[in-house]
């Protein structure tokens, strides 16, 4: 096999790929590269042919001939199977993206992962409409952990022990999963994946998530930006899929707002009761956590606060009266803007007599 045979081929399968997970179409032949069909040849027949049909007794076989000289066609051997061979598509093929296809480019996403949220999230609505089993927060971030674009976290050694927290682990989620791994090494990795995010989500320090995942914070910050960035592709993958009828729309709408949630819970390490607070500006989850212990758990209620509150509040560590003060003039310009309350106009007020009917 020639490198430019081998390369052929490679895109060839790589084509038909594509092709069977709808992510391009054939749009037909492009007439100026049509390629010339063996009938369309105008070589001459070669002279030894031409003098070998001049003699006597020897005849010129085409394809269409039976064989012969003592040879059998395969097809006629008892037991044989015919090889079904896989045909290519012609060199001036054309073709364009589907709306999936398009997506999964725009997002920048491998093919491969792209079809693999968009797999596992099907089989996350199909388990929610028949009822078949949880799909919970694990259970998409495993299915983003699948994905060649995430760095999976690889099963160490000791991981490897029957008796590990990571085998227990992977028992208890194993009905939750989306994907399935092709081999167990490579399934623990994917479960350690995921619960090493799950840890940082349910608010585990950098220190803890290193003692027990091996991760340092650099490395955890890098997979939690990749899990981020794939947790939305996966939000626009399953909102361009067609194959549901609007029958489940319900179902694929509150499944987006999961992962939405999940997305911002992923971006700020925290707890699902602490996504308002950590929207304010500089508040993290430490700050709102710490909030939390004063009562607050909205950005309203920072302004009913008591002084005394907003003076334990600023001698806490990691605070101060300049933070206390910007947090408080940010929840008081929010207020405004959000505020939906129907002015009262004098102008509306109806005249003596005027029908209010």
């Amino acid at each position: 096999t020639t490198p430019e045979s081998w390369l052929i081929d490679r895109i060839d399968s790589m084509l038909r790929w594509l092709l069977e997970e709808r992510l391009i179409r054939r749009t037909g032949i492009d007439p100026d590269e049509q390629e010339v069909s063996d009938d369309d040849w105008d070589d001459e027949t070669p002279a030894w042919v031409k003098a070998a049909n001049d003699v006597e007794g020897i005849a010129h076989k085409t394809k269409n001939d039976p064989p012969s000289l003592g040879f059998r066609q395969a097809s006629t051997i008892s037991g044989h199977q015919q090889v079904k061979i896989e045909q290519n598509d012609p060199m001036a093929t054309t073709y364009e993206a589907t709306d999936m296809g398009h997506v999964i480019s725009r997002l920048g996403l491998d093919p491969l992962s792209g079809v693999l949220l968009r797999d596992g999230l099907r089989r996350a609505v199909r388990r929610r409409v028949r009822d078949l089993g949880p799909v919970n927060e694990f259970s998409m971030l495993h299915l983003v952990a699948s994905t060649p674009d995430f760095l999976e976290l690889h099963a160490r050694s000791k991981d490897l022990d029957i008796t590990s927290p990571l085998r227990a682990k992977a028992g208890l989620v194993e009905d939750w999963l989306l994907v399935d791994a092709e081999y167990e090494e490579r399934h623990l990795s994917l479960v350690k994946s995921a619960w090493c995010i799950s840890d940082w989500i349910e608010e585990e320090t950098h220190r803890s998530i290193e003692k027990n995942h091996s991760v340092t914070p650099g490395d955890l910050n890098l997979r939690v930006d990749l899990m981020n960035w794939l947790l939305r592709s996966g939000r626009n993958i399953i909102l361009t899929d067609d194959v549901f009828s609007k029958d489940h729309s319900d179902t694929i709408t509150r499944l987006v707002k999961e992962i939405d949630d999940l997305g911002k819970r992923v971006r700020h390490g925290c707890k699902a009761d602490l996504l308002r607070l950590v929207s304010l500006r500089n508040v993290g989850r430490s700050r709102a956590r710490q909030l939390t212990l004063f009562g607050v758990r909205s950005p309203e209620q920072l302004l009913d606060l008591s002084a005394r509150d907003l003076d334990k509040l600023m001698s806490k560590r990691g605070w101060g009266p300049r933070i206390v003060e910007r947090l408080l003039s940010d929840v008081k310009s929010l207020q405004i803007h959000t505020d939906t309350t129907k002015r009262v106009r004098s102008d509306d007020e109806p005249l003596p007599g005027e029908s209010t009917e």
